[in-house]
């Protein structure tokens, strides 16, 4: 790699085929990526930083037009207008049929009725997003609330949120049409209000990771290509603290796609630290975990529930749920094993966490697993649905927490944090 790469620094910047100017093609398998020089990439980042300037002074009237336009006679102009304004408050995708169809997973115009609860002015929504990231937001606004209120009117929980007269939908490229007006795309507002977010995080916490993280869970992106593809790189240098390279960085992700060490010279790897799983108060008796979650056996000493003998120290903690329940990542990580373990855990999913891997949960006698070792999930991410197989007596989670190779009692971290669902 190094003889390839001598004469300049290459940066991995997007699989963009109408993009010519690239200097080295990689074949992976995941597909073509495209390799670009530093020039490139920094006319593109000067690009991006001025597509938010532009928009910001766009976006006002786009909104100006659309809450107009959500008072109009015409039905398909209202449910329009109602679709791009759920995009611009809540900053999802615009959604499209193949992801529904093929992966089970939607943006705004696939919504559909299940997806959507209202009470009063508040909306909120509660669907599989794009790399099955379970995805949960809200606004509230009385003129679109009452326009999805007129929408849902008479719909079943299958019907599509934005569909009228007859069956008639707006599918994305209307939306992306309406949007193109104002020399807007839907990714340029998913980019202006990740900034925006990322922001208001800020204010209230000066800790850039955490920021990074709460936010990706709002947008449905991975903290890294939030960072590198939306985020204005004056706001990543100013609150970093370790300061942020993009050269760096992207030349990284190149010698890992092609193999090798990096081009440019790496900072020194900080020692290993136990992974921060933002750990509540623990619970005290006869408090029950978030959500609807319910211990059936504890961290601990035990009875075994199958032979009915005192049993060996139970590293684990088994949490109620029904066959088919949805399994949530208790923490963003990388996928280390999914499938059958052949014994006593059945089908199961593992996850390193932590930079060096120095975290690990484990979700076991799941029915189905749902993602593939090697992937790479987010905090509250569908990675598998609830059952019992292996070695139990019913339907539940064996849930393990271990940080530097040691079990520890997962049960204070889940006072706040739901892993099983309904």
């Amino acid at each position: 790699m190094a003889g390839d790469l001598a004469y300049s620094p290459l940066y991995v910047l997007a699989k963009r085929k109408y993009e010519k100017n690239y200097v080295k093609k990689v074949k992976t398998d995941s597909g073509e990526v495209r390799i670009y020089d530093d020039a490139h990439v920094q006319k593109r980042w000067k690009k991006k930083v001025q597509n938010l300037k532009a928009l910001k002074s766009g976006l006002p009237k786009l909104q100006k037009r659309y809450r107009a336009d959500l008072k109009s006679d015409d039905t398909k102009v209202r449910t329009l207008a109602a679709a791009v304004a759920v995009i611009d408050l809540t900053a999802m995708r615009v959604g499209n049929e193949e992801s529904v169809d093929e992966f089970g997973t939607f943006g705004a115009t696939t919504l559909k009725k299940k997806h959507v609860k209202i009470s009063g002015n508040t909306v909120k929504l509660h669907f599989l997003g794009k790399k099955q990231v379970d995805q949960k937001l809200s606004f509230t606004d009385a003129s679109v609330a009452r326009a999805l209120k007129e929408l849902l009117e008479g719909k079943s929980g299958n019907d599509f949120v934005f569909e009228y007269d007859d069956g008639k939908r707006i599918r994305a490229k209307v939306v992306n049409r309406y949007l193109a007006d104002f020399d807007i795309t839907a990714k340029d507002l998913r980019g202006f209000h990740a900034n925006r977010l990322m922001r208001d995080e800020l204010k209230h916490t000066k800790d850039f990771d955490k920021a990074l993280e709460a936010v990706s869970e709002t947008v449905g992106h991975e903290p890294k290509t939030l960072m590198n593809q939306y985020l204005d790189p004056a706001l990543v240098k100013r609150y970093k603290k370790a300061s942020f390279d993009i050269a760096e960085y992207i030349d990284s992700e190149l010698a890992r796609i092609l193999g090798g060490t990096p081009t440019i010279a790496r900072r020194q790897k900080p020692a290993a630290t136990k992974p921060s799983y933002s750990q509540s108060a623990p619970l005290k008796s006869g408090e029950q975990l978030a959500g609807r979650q319910r211990i059936t056996s504890p961290y601990g000493r035990r009875i075994d529930p199958i032979t009915k003998q005192p049993g060996k120290f139970h590293g684990a903690l088994d949490i109620d749920a029904r066959e088919g329940s949805e399994v949530y990542a208790f923490a963003s990580g990388r996928v280390v094993f999914a499938g059958d373990t052949k014994g006593n855990g059945g089908l199961a999913v593992k996850l390193s966490h932590g930079p060096n891997g120095e975290g690990e949960t484990s979700y076991m006698h799941l029915s189905k697993t749902l993602v593939s070792a090697g992937d790479t999930v987010r905090k509250g991410q569908l990675i598998g649905l609830a059952g019992k197989t292996g070695r139990a007596t019913g339907a539940h989670l064996h849930f393990i927490l271990k940080s530097d190779s040691k079990t520890m009692d997962p049960t204070p971290y889940l006072k706040n944090r739901v892993i099983v669902g309904e």
